[in-house]
């Protein structure tokens, strides 16, 4: 629970701009993550995809009960929707093995990462 809080505590010192870019960045490198172990989506791409819906589902339901009962949705709750949808982009990028210039848009997927890094590197000091 400690973890959580302290996650949540740095999530909270990122501006807009660079939390954006840096889900946009998280979500490149899990696609392509996941298009460069292709091979393995035949296996396990159903059960990845059935996993990723099912905590999608439940976060949705736990996040409109939450907010139809007025009580506050927690960060816990966000970072299990967060984790669904991981799966889901692993799953998509698993469905896409002929991407076209994976190692690239990995980098910049890499590079819209940075902003939020460097901006927690200059508030930790």
């Amino acid at each position: 629970m400690e973890f959580i809080e302290l996650h949540g505590k740095t999530v909270r010192k990122l501006s807009h701009y660079s939390f954006y870019s840096a889900m946009i960045g998280k979500f490149l490198i899990f696609f392509t993550f996941g298009s460069f172990f292709s091979i393995l989506g035949n296996s396990v791409g159903y059960l990845l995809l059935l996993i990723s819906a099912f905590i999608l589902i439940s976060y949705v339901i736990h996040s409109f009960m939450s907010w139809h009962a007025k009580k506050e949705i927690t960060y816990k709750n966000h970072l299990v929707g967060a984790i669904g949808l991981i799966l889901l982009i692993l799953y998509l990028g698993i469905q896409s093995p002929q991407l076209l210039g994976r190692k690239y848009i990995m980098i910049i997927g890499f590079v819209l990462l940075l902003p939020a890094t460097i901006e927690l590197a200059r508030k930790k000091r």
